[in-house]
C-alpha cells in the first residue's frame, strides 16, 4: 500500500526473479473493454458501491487461467487502480478454484496475508460470497 509502480518497473521486478511478464490483465473500469493475445482489459465496476456480478468473476478467472495454461514459467501481472478490492477478489476467487472446498474467509485470510492490508470494501466480500455460492449450486470450478 501506498507504493506505486510503473508497468516499466512492475516489469523489471519480475525479470529479476528469472521470471518475464507475458500478460497482463487490467480491472480498471473504463469506456471499452480491449482483448489481445497478451492484453487483457475487463471492465470490473469498482469503488464503495459497485456490484460485481457472479458471472464477472468467472470470466476474468476464466481468462487468467487460459493465460496461465500457455505461459508456463511467467507472470500475468493483475491489476486495478490501487491493488486491492477487484484485484483481490479476483486472486481470492483463483485460489478457490485451486482449492476445493475451501471457504470465502479463507480466501479472504489468504490474500489478506498476501497483500496487507486486503480487501478493504464488504461489498466486495459480499460479491466473493455470491459467487461462491453461485458455482456451488451450479456445480462448477
Amino acid at each position: 500500500p501506498g507504493k506505486e509502480q510503473s508497468l516499466l518497473a512492475i516489469n523489471e521486478i519480475v525479470r529479476s526473479t528469472g521470471t518475464r511478464l507475458t500478460h497482463r490483465v487490467d480491472l480498471r473500469y473504463c469506456r471499452q473493454q480491449r482483448c489481445t493475445k497478451r492484453f487483457y482489459h475487463f471492465r470490473m465496476p469498482g469503488g464503495p458501491s459497485a456490484s460485481v456480478l457472479p458471472a464477472d468473476i468467472d470470466n476474468v478467472c476464466n481468462r487468467i487461467e487460459t493465460f496461465a495454461d500457455n505461459a508456463q514459467d511467467a507472470a500475468i501481472l493483475l491489476h486495478c487502480t490501487h491493488g486491492l478490492n477487484r484485484t483481490l477478489l479476483v486472486l481470492a476467487a483463483l485460489w478457490m478454484r485451486r482449492r476445493p472446498g475451501a471457504t470465502v474467509g479463507e480466501a479472504v485470510e489468504f490474500v489478506r496475508a498476501i497483500r496487507p492490508p486486503g480487501i478493504q470494501r464488504p461489498h466486495i466480500v459480499a460479491a466473493l460470497n455470491r459467487w461462491d455460492e453461485t458455482r456451488k449450486k451450479d456445480g462448477t470450478k
